[in-house]
């Protein structure tokens, strides 16, 4: 849901997206594409054991917690903004 409203309120300042019908969808995909993205890589932790895909900093994920969602949401926003 917030992906939705962030979709539709970016677009009502820089307009890319042409009708509120696909300002909805771009969120609902791209949202639902970083979701993905974090769950695959919070079952890759549990499958290795590890808590924390990185020891540099002590109680954060590491740099795979950052980016897990990117990751699977570009490619979804690309294929939406390019076409």
């Amino acid at each position: 849901m917030a992906a939705v409203v962030a979709a539709v309120g970016i677009n009502r300042f820089y307009p890319v997206l042409s009708g509120i019908g696909r300002e909805v969808g771009f969120g609902l995909t791209v949202g639902l594409a970083a979701m993905f993205g974090d769950l695959a890589e919070s079952l890759i932790k549990r499958d290795c054991g590890r808590k924390d895909a990185s020891q540099v900093v002590p109680g954060f994920g590491g740099v795979l917690d950052i980016l897990d969602s990117i990751i699977f949401a570009a490619p979804v926003a690309y294929c939406w903004l390019s076409g």
